[in-house]
């Protein structure tokens, strides 16, 4: 079964617990369990259709993954030093060879340089550093 027919098969589903929903008294409890799961299946469908979406834009090149969000803080390691850097703004950018560059706030930054020379907190960053003074 791909996608699109488990998208249909969850609509159909949540048609058909709303359809036997109706057979119940209002105040039937089993009422309401259809009427939950129709909710549930639907639900179900519109993350479904959301994520067929993201794959699609993944298949087109449309969708990058950033390492970090704006106005968070990087710390890099620059001249035997831990840097702070502010993420004011983030854009993107691609070599000839076709990798996917990260452009924070004029630093040009690749995929491997984050866990390498770009870290997520201070904490990373400083035991960084570390290893690579006693490697020295």
């Amino acid at each position: 079964m791909n996608i699109d027919e488990f998208i249909e098969h969850t609509q159909e589903t949540a048609r058909k617990h709303r359809y036997h929903a109706d057979f119940f008294d209002i105040n039937n409890p089993m009422r309401v369990a259809c009427i939950k799961s129709a909710e549930d299946c639907e639900q179900l469908a519109e993350w479904l259709e959301k994520s067929k979406e993201y794959q699609h834009l993944e298949e087109q090149g449309r969708l990058v993954k950033l390492p970090c969000k704006v106005r968070d803080t990087i710390y890099g390691l620059h001249k035997a030093m831990v840097c702070e850097l502010d993420t004011e703004t983030i854009g993107i950018s691609k070599t000839p060879s076709g990798e996917i560059l990260y452009l924070i706030d004029g630093w040009e930054l690749d995929k491997g340089d984050f866990g390498k020379t770009v870290f997520l907190t201070r904490e990373k960053a400083e035991a960084k550093l570390k290893e690579l003074r006693g490697v020295e």
